[in-house]
């Protein structure tokens, strides 16, 4: 995932990938803004990490929104609308997301 971003590699993050596109998929069915849907999805114990600098404190947050929810909406899994002009920068656009038709197309999870 770290080659989306100049970011920290953050493996935790990728082991749990799973786990974040399931509870997307009950928690995004209808319209919610992308930085708090990260943050609902996001294990408590991710959220922050020890390498992060000290000016950041939702480090966590901010990685699975650029890593895994705006992944899925360049893949058409997740669909987006703007709640801020298009005349914003891109780091402070603000959105909403929701689940796509595609996501239940693509994904199915079945846990043992």
């Amino acid at each position: 995932l770290s080659y989306l971003d100049r970011d920290a590699e953050a493996p935790e993050l990728q082991y749990v990938v799973p786990l974040l596109l399931w509870r997307i998929g009950a928690e995004a069915r209808d319209w919610v803004d992308s930085e708090a849907l990260a943050e609902q999805v996001l294990p408590d114990s991710l959220r922050t990490d020890p390498e992060d600098p000290p000016m950041i404190s939702n480090g966590g947050v901010s990685r699975c929104q650029r890593r895994v929810v705006e992944p899925l909406v360049r893949f058409g899994l997740l669909d987006e609308r703007a709640l801020s002009a298009n005349t914003e920068k891109w780091w402070r656009r603000r959105v909403e997301v929701r689940v796509a038709p595609l996501f239940d197309q693509f994904l199915t999870f079945h846990w043992e």
